[in-house]
């Protein structure tokens, strides 16, 4: 009965991303409407301040992404890999994040041409475009930023991380700075992850927006192309088994870090005292790991690390069942 349930669950989620890949009109950000909570409800907002894995696939801006530039370009756009970038001689063809399959058909980026009117470069005017995520409510403590950052360069340009925390509408309203990464040319860096624990940068509790913020002084002779994919907000568990607030209803969170290679942790919530089991299944249904059997745990939150060392790159699908209930969620090995 469970290898059906997981059947029918696996064949829904195929399904699901059949009609979104053939509509085009499904949002990408797929997952933000998706609880793994026996009570569920529809939200506006990204709730609990996680932000699910977004590739960028699908209707650009993501739903309730947004973005801004100052100067009439279009701003942010979506490109896939293999494609060409516009305004580069000779043509530079968009190698894919280390894994061809997880890291899907399309990213974010930005360039010179995007961030101007007309693309004459010449006339030296400073440029801004602004990529925003949804609104994140509630930040906690362990909430953590991540993406996959790749740059084309043959002057300099520079990428600002930034926070609001009242709107999403103005340059201006992202006064908190998170980083400013400076890049210079000529030459490109290959797909690297950055990381940010966003309760350094504003209190626990606070509702944000998060701004990819590409900016230059001079569009003359500065600004070429940045690269972004795999953006995410999710929580690094250090401990919970003993924490002293129990929680009053079953869930399962996105493991973290996901992508991940070779380990990642799997965070649950029980509302009572529960016998556990953890399985994990590749996209055609097999049980390839059982991460615990039946293994008793106490009403709280807990954690389980996993480790990939045996499987190899691809999607797979974790079920934690407790008792009567169940949930299920996907995470992605790359190696």
């Amino acid at each position: 009965m469970l290898k059906l349930f997981f059947q029918i669950s696996v064949a829904l989620i195929f399904l699901g991303q059949l009609y979104a890949s053939e509509t085009k009109r499904v949002p990408a950000l797929k997952k933000q409407a998706t609880s793994t909570s026996t009570k569920l409800s529809a939200k506006s907002n990204v709730s609990f301040s996680e932000l699910e894995l977004e590739s960028f696939e699908g209707v650009f801006p993501p739903d309730k992404w947004s973005k801004l530039t100052n100067y009439g370009g279009s701003g942010w756009a979506q490109i896939s890999y293999g494609d060409s970038l516009a305004g580069f001689e000779p043509a530079i063809a968009i190698p894919r994040i280390p894994d061809v399959q997880i890291a899907g058909n399309a990213m974010a980026y930005c360039s010179w041409v995007t961030g101007h009117a007309t693309g004459d470069f010449t006339d030296n005017q400073s440029i801004e475009q602004l990529l925003i995520t949804p609104l994140l409510t509630n930040v906690e403590t362990a909430d953590t930023l991540t993406f996959f950052l790749k740059y084309y360069m043959q002057f300099s340009d520079s990428l600002d991380i930034r926070i609001s925390t009242t709107v999403n509408n103005s340059v201006a309203a992202f006064d908190v700075l998170v980083d400013q990464l400076a890049f210079s040319g000529p030459g490109n860096r290959n797909w690297r992850q950055y990381r940010y624990a966003l309760a350094d940068y504003v209190t626990p509790g606070s509702d944000i927006y998060v701004a990819f913020h590409e900016h230059v002084d001079s569009s003359a002779v500065i600004g070429d192309a940045l690269l972004l994919d795999l953006t995410q907000v999710a929580q690094l568990v250090t401990s919970a088994p003993n924490a002293p607030d129990i929680p009053d209803q079953f869930s399962l969170a996105q493991n973290y870090p996901n992508p991940f290679n070779p380990a990642t942790n799997i965070r649950f919530n029980l509302p009572l005292a529960s016998k556990v089991t953890l399985n994990v299944y590749n996209t055609a249904g097999q049980l390839v790991a059982q991460v615990v059997k039946n293994k008793a745990y106490s009403a709280g939150s807990h954690v389980i690390q996993f480790s990939s060392k045996r499987l190899p790159s691809g999607v797979y699908f974790y079920q934690l069942n407790a008792k009567k209930l169940s949930a299920m969620r996907k995470m992605l090995v790359i190696k």
